[in-house]
């Protein structure tokens, strides 16, 4: 059981001289140009030499020639490939009235809206350049 005399004013005077302490400035320490001289050393930020544009094309062959690599790899026959042309068209088919309800469409629309907020700066950017 706690003692009874727990938060006497005895301790709240306490607590007033440790929060003045606390909230009183104090002076910052000289780091004797320290921070600069590690900033000067450090490399110069510069603009990736290639284009946005360029990488995700590059992206884009790299993961096609991976896919067509695993293909072959593992001996996909021509008929396989066209049932699998087949079911995804089905798939495809079957989405059109999903994509037609008003309540994904505006599900739709509250995720771009949400992307265009969360990337405006790099929009911004890529726009003015």
């Amino acid at each position: 059981m706690e003692p009874a005399d727990l938060n006497t004013s005895a301790n709240t005077n306490d607590d007033a001289r440790l929060e003045a302490l606390l909230r009183r400035a104090a002076p910052e320490l000289s780091d004797h140009g320290f921070s600069a001289r590690v900033l000067a050393a450090l490399p110069a930020v510069t603009e990736s030499h290639t284009p946005a544009l360029s990488r995700r094309l590059v992206v884009c062959i790299v993961g096609a020639g991976a896919g067509c690599g695993l293909v072959l790899w593992r001996g996909v026959s021509g008929t396989e490939l066209e049932s699998g042309a087949d079911r995804l068209g089905d798939a495809l088919v079957n989405l059109g009235p999903s994509l037609a309800d008003p309540l994904f469409t505006a599900a739709l629309g509250v995720t771009l809206f949400s992307l265009v907020v969360a990337f405006r700066a790099e929009l911004r950017h890529k726009l003015r350049s």
